[in-house]
């Protein structure tokens, strides 16, 4: 496989039309300039239904101190995703591992036992 980007490849274009398209019919109003903070306040308080972000966010929106939607939050990781695009594994395999991940995380932090 080349590493090569493929930020020109119409399955790119497609992808990004796709995304844009979704937040400008149903994303908040002025998403484009909105920020980290911005973003948490709106996913909190149950006003933001999809968030691609680090995985620092993870921490916040799953703490039902700080978030109202906290029991309804599902996290894809990236790394497992990965694994599962370029065929090192399966869809189910990335899920698995991404729920571990995520379980193990929010242990860690005190989340939940």
């Amino acid at each position: 496989m080349s590493w090569k980007p493929q930020l020109e490849s119409k399955p790119w274009h497609d992808a990004v039309t796709f995304y844009v398209d979704l937040l400008k019919k149903y994303g908040p109003p002025g998403s484009a300039s909105n920020s980290f903070n911005e973003i948490l306040a709106l996913f909190n308080e149950g006003k933001c239904g999809m968030w691609i972000d680090a995985t620092i966010a993870a921490s916040f929106i799953n703490d039902p101190k700080q978030s109202k939607v906290a029991d309804k939050v599902a996290i894809a990781v990236g790394q497992q995703m990965s694994a599962a695009l370029s065929g090192k594994s399966t869809v189910d395999a990335a899920l698995k591992a991404s729920q571990a991940a995520a379980d193990r995380e929010m242990r860690k932090g005190g989340y939940y036992k």
